[in-house]
């Protein structure tokens, strides 16, 4: 499941656009995709900073919110985009009026995939739909920076309306293969829409906090979600009382350690959590990923 997400996970780089371009593609365009006879419903928004031809992609099937695509670009009425990832998605369609429609190839991915039998990539049509800007969140976004074990750890706090008493808050702790705040934009979007205060921040190592991911163990990694809980905990309006961890994976994993060294946590929800002693799960792990190597 999450390898099949992970087709749909982009990284953000900017395309110079060439001069005289028509602005028709800006805006927000909502459609389907369809693929092999299974529907996804997502949203593609397209702006422009100087020079440079954006958009970044939704889907609360995928559970994934505002993550920037690769190579998008415009040629008249071409429309073109990427998802960044080890084997990429490459969109390209047309665009007639307030629509655009178009196809992908998907390829294949041992294990998650089948490639077609004679062209080697699966084919994936979609339609997008202009439609009205998103509403404005319901919440506050701003940064904030704190120590963790040794290191400078680098924030983001979603804050909901002024509510009657101090709010609850909880920590957003990723898997090992999502180490930036945005990753899980969609999941603090979500908590802060139901009332909570949220805290989702760079691993050690990524984006704007300082360390080595690499060079981590799991007990400094505990340590970093324990400081992130006390920032949470020291946010104007925030109950500290009432603070918990939602860890997905590794986030999961770490999740008893962060109770072990924060007695007082209020709650830990745990996704994904491998219920067997990390050397165990890593071992089988690797296994999975020798056989879908083809060995």
């Amino acid at each position: 499941m999450r390898r099949v997400a992970l087709l749909l996970t982009v990284a953000v780089v900017s395309v110079a656009a060439p001069p005289g371009r028509s602005e028709a593609v800006i805006g927000t365009w909502r459609g389907r995709a369809l693929f092999r006879g299974a529907p996804l419903d997502f949203e593609v928004r397209f702006d422009r900073t100087g020079d440079s031809l954006r958009a970044t992609f939704s889907s609360a099937d995928l559970m994934i919110l505002d993550q920037p695509l690769d190579s998008v670009r415009q040629a008249g009425s071409r429309v073109s985009f990427s998802t960044h990832d080890e084997h990429p998605v490459h969109f390209r369609g047309i665009l007639a009026g307030d629509t655009i429609r178009g196809g992908a190839g998907v390829p294949g991915v041992r294990g998650v995939v089948a490639p077609d039998a004679r062209e080697g990539a699966a084919e994936l049509r979609f339609e997008l739909r202009r439609g009205p800007a998103r509403a404005s969140p319901p919440y506050a976004v701003r940064d904030v920076r704190f120590n963790g074990a040794g290191v400078a750890l680098a924030g983001t706090v979603y804050t909901p309306p002024p509510a009657t008493g101090a709010r609850p808050g909880v920590v957003i702790l990723q898997g090992s293969t999502s180490n930036l705040r945005d990753d899980f934009r969609f999941y603090a979007d979500h908590f802060a829409r139901a009332g909570f205060a949220v805290l989702t921040f760079d691993k050690r190592g990524a984006g704007a906090s300082s360390g080595a991911y690499g060079a981590a163990t799991y007990d400094e990694l505990a340590a970093d979600a324990a400081a992130a809980i006390e920032c949470l905990r020291h946010q104007p309006g925030v109950d500290p009382a009432r603070v918990g961890v939602w860890g997905l994976s590794q986030g999961a994993f770490i999740a008893p350690l962060v109770a072990r060294r924060v007695p007082s946590l209020k709650f830990i929800v745990a996704v994904s959590a491998p219920g067997v002693p990390i050397g165990e799960s890593a071992a089988y792990q690797d296994s999975v990923r020798v056989i879908a190597a083809g060995y």
